[in-house]
């Protein structure tokens, strides 16, 4: 689950000064620079297809002219036999961790 440090708060009388936390990648705000994905089809040195990464959309590593995916669509493209997310751009921390969250079990009560 992706968090804003204005939706969560300590809980009295715990330390959480051992917690590891990650920020995402600074982008300018939610309604200037919405989620947006590409994909870009990878080749081996020969030439054969080897595969997908999928970018958040104008990462510069990102095919020029690519079709712009929703997140929906971009957690399809990674779920492909070869596919990875892109480590020079957010899609690798927000991708993954929406596949970790859609892939753990339900809670219980």
């Amino acid at each position: 689950m992706l968090l804003t440090s204005a939706q969560v708060g300590p809980f009295k009388g715990v330390d959480y000064s051992q917690v590891e936390t990650h920020r995402l990648p600074a982008v300018a705000s939610p309604a200037d620079a919405p989620w947006a994905w590409s994909v870009q089809r990878l080749r081996s040195a020969d030439g054969r297809p080897a595969g997908t990464m999928v970018h958040e959309y104008g990462c510069e590593l990102s095919p020029g002219g690519a079709s712009e995916l929703n997140l929906d669509e971009a957690l399809s493209a990674l779920e492909r036999t070869g596919a990875r997310a892109c480590k020079q751009c957010a899609a690798a921390v927000v991708l993954e961790r929406f596949r970790g969250a859609a892939e753990e079990p339900p809670a219980t009560a």
